[in-house]
C-alpha cells in the first residue's frame, strides 16, 4: 500500500513539472513588448527576407508618415502667428503694398488666401478683386524663420468709417439710437455693444468714457461710425465724443445768479 501511494505521489509531482515547463513560455510570449523595443522590431522585421511584400510597404508607409510629422512639428516650432494692419497703397494679382506708421509692407498673395469683409452686423466672406486702393486691411499669417515675411492666410477688409458731427436731437432709451442733427440732415445713430463714448469735462480738462444714459438731448457730438447696409440715414457708432455747450456746473451756477433771493441788496 505504501508503495502504491508513493508511485501515485511521484507521478503528480512529474505531471505538475511538465506543465510548468509547457505554460511558462507560453505566457512570456504573451506578454507585450516595451514600447522603446518597438522601433528594434520594426527594423528587424523590414530586414526579414521572408517578409511579405505587402508587409514592407505598409510599415515602410508608417515610417514615411512618422517622419514627416516630425518634420511638421519642426517647422511650425520655427514660425510664428502674427497680423499687420494698413492702408492699402498698390495692389497687384501677385502682391499688395501696405502703409502704416513703420512704413510700407510688401504682402504675397496667393489663391488660398481668404477675404472678409467686416459690416455692421459682423464679418461676410469677400474676395481679392474688392480690394482698392486706399482702403484699411488686416492680414492675418504665418511668419517665416526669418520673422520678416509673412505668409498671409486671411485678410479682412475693414469698413471704411464715416463722421458724423451735430448736435443730439433725441434719444430713444428703448432702442438704444440717438438722432443726430447736423446742417439741414438728420442721421439715426444705433449705440452698439462695442461703442465707447466720451464726455469732455471742463474743470479737469479731459475726456472721460461714460455709457449711453449719460447722453442728453442738446449735446453736441462728434462721431466715427459704420453705414447701415440697407437704410442711408442710418449708421452704427464705433466711438462717440459728446460735449455738453452748457455743463452742469455753467447751468447750476446760472440758475444761482438769476434767482431773486440771490440778487444784490439795495
Amino acid at each position: 500500500m505504501k508503495r502504491i501511494i508513493s508511485i501515485f505521489l511521484f507521478c503528480l509531482v512529474l505531471s505538475l513539472w511538465t506543465m510548468r515547463l509547457v505554460i511558462m513560455p507560453a505566457a512570456a510570449a504573451a506578454i507585450p513588448a516595451s514600447p522603446s523595443s518597438v522601433e528594434n522590431n520594426l527594423n528587424q522585421i523590414l530586414s526579414d527576407e521572408n517578409a511579405s511584400a505587402s508587409s514592407l510597404d505598409k510599415l515602410k508607409q508608417i515610417r514615411d508618415l512618422k517622419d514627416k510629422i516630425a518634420t511638421k512639428v519642426t517647422r511650425i516650432r520655427q514660425t510664428s502667428q502674427g497680423a499687420v494692419y494698413g492702408q492699402v497703397k498698390e495692389i497687384s494679382p501677385a502682391s499688395l503694398t501696405l502703409t502704416n506708421l513703420k512704413g510700407e509692407i510688401q504682402i504675397t498673395l496667393n489663391s488660398d488666401i481668404i477675404v472678409y469683409l467686416r459690416t455692421d452686423t459682423g464679418r461676410k466672406e469677400s474676395s481679392l478683386v474688392k480690394i482698392t486702393t486706399g482702403m484699411n486691411v488686416s492680414v492675418f499669417g504665418i511668419y517665416d524663420e526669418s520673422k520678416k515675411n509673412l505668409d498671409p492666410r486671411y485678410i479682412y477688409i475693414q469698413s471704411q468709417p464715416v463722421r458724423v458731427i451735430g448736435k443730439i436731437l433725441d434719444i430713444d432709451k428703448t432702442g438704444y439710437t440717438v438722432t443726430v442733427k447736423e446742417n439741414q440732415t438728420t442721421t439715426l445713430v444705433d449705440f452698439e455693444k462695442y461703442t465707447k463714448t466720451f464726455r469732455f469735462n471742463l474743470p479737469s480738462n479731459k475726456w472721460a468714457q461714460i455709457g449711453f444714459s449719460k447722453l442728453s438731448v442738446g449735446d453736441f457730438v462728434h462721431i466715427l461710425a459704420v453705414k447701415d447696409e440697407k437704410e442711408e440715414d442710418r449708421v452704427h457708432a464705433q466711438k462717440i465724443y459728446a460735449l455738453s455747450l452748457l455743463t452742469p456746473a455753467l447751468s447750476q451756477a446760472t440758475t444761482t445768479e438769476s434767482s431773486p433771493s440771490s440778487a444784490p441788496a439795495n
